[in-house]
């Protein structure tokens, strides 16, 4: 039987294209709320409207409520599931033509039905864009060249579909107690209507956009809700629907409830698809172990719930590349603990381990993973967030290892991403870096900027007391400039590393160096107590020229400039000398620009002062 092959850092990379990115799917679920947002925007300014009269009342209109509510439903439920948006899309297309066949005079433009069709397709199109990419490329070669075969069964399987189950159940409730309330609360409305006694007032007046306000025969005022206030101009008599209990309903406009319908549309829309993502779940969780999966080896750490996975070449300190959520292990992870009389069986979070891995380690796939022969029991497919500790050393057969402070050889597409004279093994030749001047000038020169801001709070300012406060504040920038952006510089070979770092300097042997550190713009080279900061920016790079020996490469970012480095520290050669660097002094040009900067800086300042 073949071995099961080490997942390494680069083999996550490329799997990681096998699932769409966060962004793209976001869009995806925006777009069709958004279409849906414009498409009823179209109907509701173009359709004709109703006139409501008292010999033809706007009456209550169950078929046109939930028309809108497919609508609606399709809308938010492509948050959840795309495909479901597009049946209920489909459901609203169909039922805008039955209704407009049925209520010819009410009927839509023909150009509208066309914008129907094409927010059906557009639904159809999103949904067709699976969360899962194809595999191609190097995926493709990482998945035909792994060991394949079905994990064991975990001693007790989640139901993945509970939540979802229950949230379409909640929805359920949700249409069942609408549709109830609509129904009973209109019949009773019905029928008050109908022992009523109508009685014809005068509107006095146009409170807002949907209220009126009537005098009745016995001449007492009352605010009355109508759909739109537009079409009660001041004057006009209105027939009312009234009784001792207070119903005040206009004629032409009757009770009506249906609008809670609409909601109810809505509520079986999003259980439908919350229905749907739930039977998905549980047939991907089905996969998982009835059907051969990719193997790989890991190392994972396993706390309540949760399982972190970190690649077979993971170091100390990187992230895990995803994160299990699943049914708590079982005991017999926790009887794998050393014991002590601390009783470190308790801990929440249990110590690194090698395991086998089942399945993609892609976000939106089901994968689990297998310690001393038990399987975790997944309860979802893999996230793109991850928020797992850091790679710690495993614990060994014997017991808790001690960590290693040195630095493991660096990975073969790290070496491939040097360049060419970064990988030159000749032990003789000296590498050189230093920060480009460009870099440390700019910077220098924007910092006394700071007090642009604080200049407009100062009273009116004398050129002389600007020039003061200009001249010290850039030589301050001056002074702490070529420190942080000039003064670092390295130079090494197989022998070892010269630093000149923006505090101290140095002269090690690639033994005596323990660390090497890259930050965002710096790089620290730990050798003994000395900690040396050397600044490093990509694109500009370094600049070569520290004698006739200097060999170096332009545009290196802070990783590539420790990569290079520990390149060199991994092919000592004990019997080569490192280099020698000297502490340089700030040049001529930090003077100049110290002249040419303070009567600006002092001009901006007294323009500004006293605003």
């Amino acid at each position: 039987m073949r071995v099961a092959v080490l997942l390494l850092t680069r083999d996550v990379r490329a799997l990681r294209t096998l699932t769409r990115p966060n962004w793209l799917r976001r869009a995806l679920a925006w777009i069709i709320f958004v279409a849906a947002c414009v498409v009823m925007g179209l109907h509701n300014s173009a359709s004709p409207t109703q006139s409501c009269t008292d010999a033809a009342p706007c009456l209550p209109d169950v078929p046109a409520a939930l028309t809108a509510g497919l609508l609606v439903a399709a809308a938010v439920a492509g948050f959840l599931h795309a495909r479901v948006a597009a049946w209920l899309a489909s459901g609203f297309a169909i039922a805008v033509v039955g209704y407009d066949l049925l209520h010819p005079a009410l009927a839509s433009p023909e150009w509208l039905y066309v914008i129907d069709v094409a927010f059906v397709a557009l639904c159809f199109g999103v949904g067709k864009v699976d969360r899962a990419r194809p595999a191609s490329g190097t995926a493709m070669t990482w998945l035909a060249g792994v060991r394949h075969e079905r994990p064991p069964a975990p001693p007790h399987l989640p139901r993945p579909t509970v939540r979802w189950g229950a949230a379409s159940v909640a929805c359920a409730l949700v249409v069942l107690g609408l549709v109830a309330w609509s129904w009973f609360g209109q019949t009773g409305m019905d029928g008050r209507q109908r022992a009523s006694t109508t009685v014809v007032g005068e509107v006095t007046a146009q409170v807002d956009d949907v209220t009126v306000r009537v005098r009745l025969p016995d001449g007492r005022l009352t605010d009355i809700d109508v759909l739109d206030a537009r079409g009660h101009p001041v004057g006009q008599p209105l027939a009312l629907y009234t009784d001792a209990a207070g119903l005040h309903q206009p004629v032409s406009e009757p009770y009506d409830l249906t609008g809670w319908l609409v909601l109810a549309a809505l509520a079986g829309g999003v259980g439908l698809a919350c229905r749907v993502r739930g039977a998905e779940r549980a047939a991907g969780l089905r996969a998982l172990f009835d059907q051969p999966q990719p193997v790989t080896q890991v190392y994972v750490r396993a706390g309540w719930g949760r399982v972190a996975v970190y690649p077979a070449d993971a170091r100390p300190g990187e992230p895990a590349i995803t994160e299990l959520r699943c049914l708590p292990m079982t005991q017999a992870l926790l009887d794998a603990v050393p014991a002590d009389d601390s009783d470190d069986r308790q801990v929440a979070l249990l110590p690194t381990r090698p395991a086998l891995l089942y399945g993609v380690p892609a976000p939106e796939h089901w994968c689990t993973v297998v310690v001393d022969g038990i399987a975790a029991a997944p309860v979802r497919p893999l996230r793109t967030k991850v928020g797992a500790p850091p790679f710690t050393e495993p614990v060994t057969a014997t017991g808790w290892r001690d960590p290693a402070f040195g630095q493991l050889p660096l990975r073969p597409e790290e070496v491939d991403a040097l360049s060419a004279a970064d990988r030159d093994d000749n032990p003789y030749q000296v590498h050189t870096h230093i920060q480009h001047w460009a870099i440390g000038y700019a910077l220098i020169a924007a910092m006394p900027l700071v007090l642009v801001t604080p200049a407009k709070f100062l009273p009116t300012l004398q050129y002389g007391t600007a020039f003061v406060i200009a001249a010290l504040a850039t030589a301050l920038a001056c002074a702490v400039g070529w420190r942080l952006f000039l003064r670092s510089r390295l130079a090494w070979n197989a022998g070892g590393v010269a630093v000149v770092g923006a505090i101290g300097s140095g002269r090690f042997r690639w033994h005596q160096v323990h660390r090497i550190e890259p930050d965002r713009r710096d790089v620290t080279i730990s050798a003994g107590a000395s900690h040396l900061v050397v600044g490093a920016h990509g694109g500009v790079g370094n600049v070569t020229g520290l004698g006739s020996t200097g060999h170096g490469s332009t545009g290196r970012s802070a990783e590539q400039l420790a990569n290079a480095l520990r390149y060199a520290k991994e092919r000592t050669a004990p019997d080569v000398d490192p280099p020698r660097l000297v502490t340089p002094t700030p040049p001529a040009g930090l003077y100049a620009l110290w002249l040419v900067t303070t009567p600006l800086i002092a001009w901006t300042l007294q323009a500004l002062s006293g605003r």
